[in-house]
């Protein structure tokens, strides 16, 4: 990316990473093959980018589930953050981080509607808020001991099932922050 690859060679870069390690990997200053690509591609820069950030965002839900996705997410805009003085280069950056920042507030969205409806229990009895239901389970609990508001609330995260619903979604929306960028680009 830094030498103004061609899309192919990029491409076929990536669909020769099992792991998908490479769209990810910093140079010695922090940038991201992305960030190169943006500030020294002159030819096809747009489907050089486009070609990164499905390779950054596409598929990697799936191979590593929403914990890690979550972590590579934090990780991938940190690293964008690094310092560019060109200030094309910087908008276009700028404008990654805001469409995969609008990307991770829809998936945890979807993880927060499913977790609520596991810890609601709509399939059961009806219950208005988290208040109810923590009363609720409170009441029911059969040992002396205390209720554990936050206990019951991780122990529904991992029973909700967030993760496999989540995973089995998103390949669904993946897609569409790349064609966004891909757009926004091409109107800059």
């Amino acid at each position: 990316c830094r030498n103004g690859a061609h899309p192919d060679v990029v491409d076929l870069l990536l669909k020769y990473d099992e792991f998908k390690k490479t769209p990810l990997l910093e140079d010695n200053v922090g940038r991201l093959p992305v960030h190169l690509a943006l500030l020294h591609t002159t030819e096809k820069q747009t489907e050089v980018a486009q070609v990164l950030l499905q390779g950054m965002l596409r598929g990697r839900m799936e191979s590593k589930g929403l914990d890690l996705w979550k972590a590579d997410m934090k990780s991938l805009l940190t690293s964008m953050e690094t310092h560019e003085r060109h200030f094309v280069t910087r908008d276009k950056l700028d404008m990654i981080c805001e469409t995969i920042r609008e990307f991770m507030e829809r998936v945890f969205t979807l993880e927060l509607a499913v977790w609520r409806a596991s810890c609601l229990q709509f399939d059961e009895e009806r219950f208005s808020s988290m208040r109810e239901v923590l009363d609720y389970e409170s009441s029911i609990a059969s040992s002396g001991a205390p209720f554990d508001d936050h206990g019951y609330k991780v122990d529904r995260r991992i029973k909700s099932g967030a993760d496999i619903i989540v995973r089995g979604v998103i390949p669904f929306l993946e897609h569409e922050p790349v064609e966004d960028l891909v757009q926004k680009f091409r109107d800059y």
